[in-house]
């Protein structure tokens, strides 16, 4: 079950690449590189950070961005 842990460590990311996958019955962050390794084949994505932040509207992204906070 995904819960707000899941939600929150997929926050702290902070990557537009980052996503939360499903791998053997486990939730975990992953980057998008990781996905193409072997140890992540088969795995699900359930959401990317910046599908969440979208989904959120709570991170202006661009403005991070500018401010180098990204």
């Amino acid at each position: 079950m995904i819960d707000e842990t899941h939600v929150a460590e997929l926050l702290a990311a902070r990557d537009d690449d980052a996503g939360r996958i499903l791998l053997g019955g486990r939730a975990q962050v992953v980057d998008a590189a990781s996905l193409t390794q072997e140890d992540h084949a088969g795995a699900a994505v359930l959401l990317t950070w910046a599908e969440l932040v979208d989904r959120l509207g709570t991170v202006d992204r661009k403005q991070e961005r500018a401010s180098g906070e990204l």
